[in-house]
């Protein structure tokens, strides 16, 4: 029985490290391989429409490091009056956001011409660093507020989605580190990271302690915990450096799915007010977005169907 137990750990890292390295995912080869197919085909049918094979530096640079940024003067104007009109409902709504700072309306009745007004401005950026069209899968209005300790996304974590999903943070107001702006690792970093989190599950418990190598919990809270305390062990022995893009309102952090990342937690004092997508390769382009109807909810954590 225990070498079953063996083969099957074995074979479980091969699927985790090749989707890894293969598909830029943390689900698996066997569960990515779909969505990173779906985005060589959406990156095909893109430059064969252009007329060109050559793939665009910003997508190889993304590709490598993970991250990037755009911002503009439309999308600090667009932010600007989107938080004014966020203010003015909190005056005569105190529950227009629940306890965990998500807004409790439907995007959409908030916001009506959210997919049009950012279309014109973000497709060109989000396009050239996906090298495809892209979609909107869902979107969500976050207020970030002072707490006595961090917890969930502002933990250093992964989302654990397809590779070819793109996460935009668009911040709403001048944001900085005391804002609690967004902390990233650079792509290969995380990989490396993962890499050795997915070979220390081979280890006896015993050899995992003594290698001071990640540790499962029964736990999935005390699992989140133990890991962001491996990382930031990881990252301080490692010098790893990391990432923390500061500016006015309308400044657009485009990241990787599964680069790791942390943030949302303001000092006293501050409160930070953001807009959270996650993107999709696409066919056309991003002139409206899938289940606009519903206010871009989350019904899932990424989709069944790559092609939705």
């Amino acid at each position: 029985m225990k070498m079953i137990a063996r083969v099957r750990a074995y074979l479980s890292a091969m699927n985790f490290l090749v989707g890894l390295y293969g598909c830029s995912t943390k689900m698996g080869f066997l569960q990515g391989v779909r969505y990173t197919s779906y985005r060589f085909f959406c990156r095909c049918w893109f430059l064969i429409n252009r007329g060109t094979t050559i793939v665009p530096l910003s997508q190889k640079s993304f590709d490598k490091r993970g991250w990037a940024t755009f911002q503009s003067s439309t999308l600090t104007k667009y932010c600007d009056e989107v938080l004014a009109e966020i203010r003015s409902k909190e005056r005569d709504d105190f529950g227009l956001f629940d306890a965990n700072g998500v807004l409790t309306k439907p995007l959409q009745t908030l916001l009506p011409n959210f997919t049009n007004d950012l279309a014109k401005e973000l497709d060109p950026f989000l396009s050239s660093i996906m090298g495809s069209h892209v979609k909107i899968f869902y979107g969500r209005l976050l207020k970030s507020e002072p707490a006595d300790v961090r917890s969930g996304s502002q933990i250093w974590h992964a989302d654990g989605g397809p590779g070819s999903c793109i996460n935009v943070l668009l911040y709403l107001q001048e944001t900085t580190a005391q804002h609690g702006a967004i902390e990233i690792l650079d792509f290969d970093t995380s990989k490396k990271l993962f890499s050795v989190e997915a070979l220390s599950n081979l280890q006896s418990d015993s050899e995992r302690r003594e290698g001071k190598a990640f540790l499962k919990s029964n736990s999935k809270s005390e699992t989140r915990k133990v890991r962001n305390e491996w990382y930031i062990d990881y990252i301080n022995k490692n010098q790893c450096s990391t990432a923390q893009p500061i500016g006015p309102s309308g400044l657009c952090v485009a990241f990787k799915n599964n680069t790791i990342h942390r943030g949302g937690y303001p000092e006293n004092g501050y409160v930070r007010y953001a807009l959270i997508l996650h993107f999709y390769p696409a066919l056309s382009p991003l002139t409206r977005a899938p289940g606009a109807q519903k206010g871009y909810e989350k019904t899932a954590a990424f989709p069944n169907n790559p092609a939705f």
